[in-house]
């Protein structure tokens, strides 16, 4: 729940980014002659369920996003996101450590449907 990715993810995208980058960014909205820049920014994490992440994504409620490569994907396609970093996960398998820098999927098939062979068979279905 929201909660949960709260108490996972604020250290890094709250407390890291504002500190690491923040200072790094101005904002221009306030800006004066005797004070050209406003305080550096400051990230806030903002956990938000599918249907809001699109919602807040289309209103441009909000900068950054840290999502699952499929609604990236849907995001990319449709507001024309670009990607800033990609996530390289470590995953253990039979007591060896692998880096995962790729995501992949898999489109299968009952052995017995003979109507889908490949992927144009899909195709508007």
């Amino acid at each position: 729940g929201f909660e949960n990715a709260y108490k996972e993810f604020n250290k890094t995208f709250g407390d890291y980014l504002s500190s690491a980058v923040g200072n790094r960014f101005f904002s221009i909205d306030n800006a004066t002659a005797s004070s050209p820049r406003s305080p550096p920014i400051r990230f806030e994490l903002k956990p938000l369920n599918f249907n809001l992440l699109f919602t807040d994504v289309y209103a441009q409620i909000v900068d950054f996003i840290y999502v699952n490569p499929s609604a990236y994907a849907c995001i990319e396609a449709e507001v024309g996101a670009n990607s800033l970093v990609s996530q390289i996960s470590l995953r253990k398998v039979g007591g060896e450590q692998y880096q995962l820098t790729k995501f992949g999927g898999v489109i299968m098939t009952l052995a017995n449907n003979t109507s889908i062979n490949t992927i144009e068979d899909i195709r508007g279905k």
